[in-house]
């Protein structure tokens, strides 16, 4: 659903992107035609609200002579265009918020802090893969697990220098445990319930880690 959100509100963003500043000056002209009375070349007008728009727009609307008709012609395409721009706009913001909210929740969202030389980073949803020729610091994932994936939780891990742990934390609770060297075994999650779990690796002078962490259904 964020996508199609997304998707739609770039494409369109684009569209009236176009068809607005179009549609302005088109307006400006024939409105400057009728208004300016040969004090101001209606082309100039037109240069003036697109290239400074808003700016540009508004100065124009306070100074233009008052009291004339003014023609109704590409009036109607301006609105609609600014309507279309401020929709679009609007599509976009909420298919972006809502994409960084599945994202972050889904856990494809990665903090990484520290240095790192070689490093690799491969998750698919329920399998999180971390390999780096050296790391200090660490790297983290908040997926969001159910009851299922929480009892199969699992981690293998290897390094052949400096010091590994697993940290796991959901509001309040934290479970950490040292898998430096060669660790393969289930994590007890039960202390976790099915929700969104904050998953870190630590690293302090590692070397040649391959750390695979899953969590299958």
């Amino acid at each position: 659903m964020y996508i199609f959100l997304f998707a739609s509100g770039i494409i369109l963003l684009t569209v009236f992107s176009i068809i607005f500043p179009i549609a302005l000056a088109l307006w400006t002209y024939e409105d400057a035609k009728v208004r300016s009375e040969g004090d101001v070349a209606p082309i100039l007008w037109v240069l003036f609200s697109v290239l400074v728009c808003p700016i540009g727009t508004i100065v124009y609307l306070v100074v233009r002579k008052k009291g004339v008709q003014s023609p109704g012609k590409f009036k109607k395409l301006m609105i609609a265009s600014i309507v279309g721009f401020i929709f679009s706009l609007g599509l976009f913001t909420f298919g972006t918020i809502y994409f960084v909210i599945e994202v972050e929740s889904s856990g494809y969202s990665i903090v990484t802090v520290g240095s790192y030389h070689g490093s690799e980073d491969y998750y698919s949803g329920n399998v999180w893969d971390f390999t780096a020729r050296s790391a200090n610091g660490y790297v983290r994932r908040s997926p969001t697990l159910n009851a299922r994936q929480l009892a199969n939780f699992h981690v293998i891990s290897e390094n052949t220098d400096g010091i590994v742990i697993l940290a796991i934390e959901q509001e309040g609770t934290l479970q950490s445990i040292d898998i430096s060297g060669y660790y393969n075994g289930s994590v007890d999650m039960s202390a976790f319930v099915p929700g969104r779990v904050r998953v870190t690796l630590q690293f302090d002078g590692a070397r040649n880690v391959d750390s695979v962490i899953s969590w299958r259904d």
